[in-house]
């Protein structure tokens, strides 16, 4: 298969990253809202919350918008434009006071995944206020959320119930704690929760997960190699050993986790560059958010030296996938549906703040030349 042309793929990441910009900056308002109903009534109270403003500050907390601010964050970094440095701070000067406490109570790890981009804003700027807020994520997750049986994180306070989803909120950031806050208990948090998730909720056979699990069981609950939960758990894997430092039992049972996973998924991938929303499941329809979340973290590892540049082909695939899955107005396009709980994946395919935000972070990761690498 021919090479991406560059000069093509140049003009969709302008496209995409200005989509992603402004989703940012308003919190998902340019998404068209009929592309924004979701399915039930909690979608359609969603959309209208939206239509009349009065839906931003809880958003704002939410792995969504997270996901947007690691695009911005990516594309700053290797980039410089001005532009996605603007729209960052703009998330964190709306969601943080002037003494850096967060102007809504963080309750829950989705709410906690932004600080991994504020860790940016901190290493750029030297902000107080931004740095109070990152020690507020680091203290709640430490300190104030419960933990469950096995001493790892839930994905709501109240429950037992182990999310894959959880791998990629949190263990990244409490890898950026540990290194930025001197903090090692974040760093053997983030280890335990991937390597215990890995030994409990991890199929043995095709090395992809399932989505969750109890602590003192039951095990492989809900879809087995679910696609956006798989790219959760590559990005928590990929975003957190990279982080970290590269020595221990731990770090390498965990880098040769990522690497079978990604093993089995050069088999399912799809002829068109996509993976499908079940992965093991051939005629399921595609999954953009999938795609982008899978190829942004293979190639992570790729560059970070955790992964064999032989798997580069996996990468170069999807990236055609979702530029073919892009309007013309730099929307991505076919996203599965928000997942309402374990087991629960509503149909519904469309364009998602996460997706603009996951593919504008992978497309920026594909265009960085060799000197650009840090």
């Amino acid at each position: 298969m021919t090479s991406v042309d560059r000069v093509a793929c140049e003009s969709w990441f302008r496209r995409i990253s200005e989509v992603n910009r402004r989703q940012l900056t308003r919190a998902g308002a340019s998404i068209p809202e009929r592309d924004r109903r979701a399915t039930g009534l909690r979608g359609l109270g969603a959309g209208l919350r939206r239509l009349v403003g009065s839906a931003p500050r809880e958003q704002e907390h939410d792995w969504t918008v997270a996901l947007n601010a690691l695009g911005a964050e990516v594309a700053h970094r290797h980039y410089r434009h001005d532009e996605d440095l603007r729209a960052l701070r703009s998330l964190f000067d709306r969601t943080l006071d002037p003494d850096g406490r967060w102007t809504t109570p963080i309750r829950t790890v989705a709410h906690c995944m932004k600080g991994y981009s504020l860790a940016y804003l901190i290493e750029l700027t030297g902000d107080r206020r931004y740095e109070q807020g990152f020690r507020e994520l680091g203290a709640f997750l430490l300190a104030t959320h419960p933990r469950a049986s096995d001493h790892c994180l839930p994905y709501v306070p109240q429950s037992a119930e182990l999310l894959v989803d959880t791998l990629g909120m949190v263990c990244p950031l409490l890898a950026r704690l540990a290194g930025r806050m001197n903090l090692p208990d974040a760093g053997e948090l983030a280890l335990r929760q991937l390597g215990t998730f890995v030994r409990e909720n991890v199929d043995s056979e095709t090395y992809l997960p399932y989505h969750g699990y109890y602590a003192g069981g039951p095990r492989h609950l809900g879809l087995h190699g679910w696609g956006r939960g798989t790219g959760w758990y590559l990005l928590g894997l990929a975003d957190t050993l990279l982080e970290l430092d590269r020595d221990g039992d731990s770090w390498e049972r965990l880098r040769d986790a990522f690497q079978r996973a990604v093993e089995s998924l050069a088999r399912y991938q799809r002829p068109d560059g996509h993976w499908n929303w079940a992965i093991l499941h051939e005629r399921t329809d595609y999954d953009s958010s999938a795609t982008a979340l899978i190829g942004y973290a293979i190639l992570r590892a790729i560059q970070g030296g955790m992964l064999d540049g032989s798997n580069r082909q996996l990468v170069d695939s999807a990236i055609r996938a979702l530029m073919q899955s892009t309007r013309p107005d730099g929307v991505v396009d076919h996203s599965s549906a928000e997942c309402r709980g374990l087991g629960r994946y509503p149909m519904g395919y469309g364009p998602r703040p996460w997706l603009q935000g996951s593919a504008t972070a992978f497309a920026a990761l594909y265009l960085r030349r060799p000197e650009g690498m840090t």
